[in-house]
């Protein structure tokens, strides 16, 4: 009867029977966070703690020297370099387009750019070694122009248009559009440089260098509209297909030199008379 009465006092509560269970429970809890912490430490000394990630937001905060130092450790790491590309090449990308776009000079321009080649440890010099290359031949074709005007305006006309000829096909191939100015400065000096153009046609007719003349009258009519250039050009035309005289087109070459040169000195007498007036 006392083997009964034990059975019957033991407590098979379902309260009791879950406590197993609740145990487990919060026991796999316990795993699953440890885990998730595992993978958290995991992803951050991998990825935000990573050289490469470094590079990154020191480069961002401008601290050049870590990224330096970073550049320098993980030189043979391809992995490294592969990620911190990214930012250094869109950085010399953006140098170019500020000095093209006038906010920087090509000298500051060459100076970020061989900074961004010391930051990181000559990793991508070849990249940059072009943009540097670029930026210094961008800078040539603008010197080149500013000579070709100094020489228009100091009265060298012929060669000052030989040398914005050069500039319009140099500035072409790079990119760069300069033909606003050329067509500014031809317009400014074009009975100057018409008066010169002529006399150069003149001479190159008796030496049959009609394909040099050609070269000057198209590159003009690409700025100016003058029907003095069209119509010599259609006189060039028959004297290559034998229907005119070197001697005449020559002397009509002389002639629209001398008329050019003419309405040069009316157009100053025009503004003496102008100032004459208000005095």
């Amino acid at each position: 009867m006392s083997q009964n009465n034990d059975l019957n006092s033991t407590d098979l509560s379902p309260e009791n029977e879950s406590r197993p269970s609740h145990k487990r429970g919060i026991l796999i809890l316990i795993i699953i966070i440890a885990i998730a912490a595992a993978v958290g430490s995991y992803i951050y000394f991998a990825v935000y703690s990573s050289p490469a990630s470094t590079f990154q937001r020191a480069f961002k905060e401008q601290d050049y020297d870590t990224c330096a130092q970073l550049s320098r450790e993980n030189a043979d790491d391809p992995d490294f370099a592969e990620e911190i590309s990214t930012c250094v090449l869109a950085e010399s990308e953006e140098i170019e387009e500020n000095y093209r776009n006038g906010d920087i000079s090509a000298k500051d321009a060459l100076t970020q750019l061989q900074e961004l080649n010391t930051v990181s440890d000559g990793l991508f010099q070849e990249s940059l070694d072009s943009k540097i290359s670029e930026v210094k031949t961008i800078e040539n074709v603008y010197i080149s122009f500013d000579n070709a005007k100094k020489k228009i305006l100091s009265g060298n006309y012929l060669e000052g248009i030989q040398d914005l000829m050069e500039v319009s096909d140099s500035s072409e191939e790079i990119d760069v559009d300069l033909e606003d100015e050329i067509s500014e400065l031809i317009k400014e000096n074009q009975d100057s440089i018409k008066t010169s153009l002529f006399e150069e046609f003149s001479r190159l007719v008796k030496e049959k260098n009609f394909s040099q003349i050609k070269t000057y009258i198209d590159f003009i009519l690409g700025y100016i509209k003058d029907a003095d250039f069209s119509d010599f050009q259609a006189l060039i035309a028959k004297l290559q297909s034998g229907t005119g005289k070197i001697d005449e087109i020559s002397q009509a070459a002389s002639d629209m030199a001398d008329s050019a040169s003419a309405a040069i000195k009316d157009k100053l007498q025009d503004i003496k008379s102008q100032f004459e007036d208000r005095e």
